[in-house]
């Protein structure tokens, strides 16, 4: 059973070198490969974030930042809107295995992690890997907080979906968007009455005159950076 896993893995691997899929069917092919990873993410939520990377960010050397990744449900769709893109990379960031907050890890995470038969960030590497993204998409191992202080690259594209409470998401944002260009996108998901956290950075933060009036799509709301 687990060489027929590895075979049909392999089947299903793509390689970003090769040609890819023509515009109109690009989305659809990506998020058959997002489908198919465990995660918390709408149809239409990864069909934005597919868009969003692919019609806004740079076509030479975009750089975007994911807080918080999980197995690489999302990961798949920025790194494919990135896809075809000069030196284009995607830096994840997240713990793999341990929530800043113990609740959280005791109450969502580790019931799954202990169901899984891999390490969450060998489950992360392999997904991109068998969606040919490896070569865009990097782990990046460490809480948000900690990562951001050696950090010194320029951002196109932040995600932020790392820990829901609102001092948290309010300190990833101010952390990290120091570092995005103007005109560069900054997401928030999970912006919903279920999480208060997100929802009120988005009011706080997505306004002039830094920021162009936000969008939102199911629970994941962005927004361009302007001054």
């Amino acid at each position: 059973m687990r060489r027929a896993e590895e075979d049909l893995a392999k089947a299903d691997s793509v390689d970003v070198n090769s040609p890819l899929p023509p515009p109109e069917s690009a989305v659809h092919y990506w998020l058959s490969h997002s489908n198919r990873i465990p995660g918390w993410l709408t149809d239409s939520e990864a069909c934005q974030l597919y868009t969003l990377a692919r019609d806004i960010l740079p076509e030479r050397t975009p750089i975007a930042v994911e807080l918080g990744s999980w197995q690489g449900k999302s990961s798949v769709m920025i790194a494919g809107g990135l896809a075809g893109k000069r030196d284009a990379r995607l830096y994840c960031v997240d713990p793999f295995g341990t929530d800043e907050n113990p609740e959280y890890q005791q109450r969502y995470y580790s019931p799954l992690l202990s169901a899984m038969d891999r390490t969450l960030e060998q489950a992360f590497s392999d997904h991109m890997r068998q969606s040919g993204l490896s070569s865009i998409a990097e782990a990046v191992r460490g809480y948000s907080f900690e990562i951001v202080q050696t950090w010194t690259i320029p951002i196109d594209f932040l995600f932020i979906d790392a820990n829901h409470e609102y001092e948290s998401v309010n300190r990833d944002f101010e952390q990290w968007e120091p570092f995005l260009k103007i005109g560069g996108i900054v997401a928030l998901h999970d912006v919903s009455a279920s999480w208060p956290g997100p929802t009120r950075v988005r009011d706080e933060r997505f306004k002039l005159p830094k920021f162009d009036a936000y969008s939102q799509t199911d629970s994941l709301a962005w927004a361009i950076k302007i001054a």
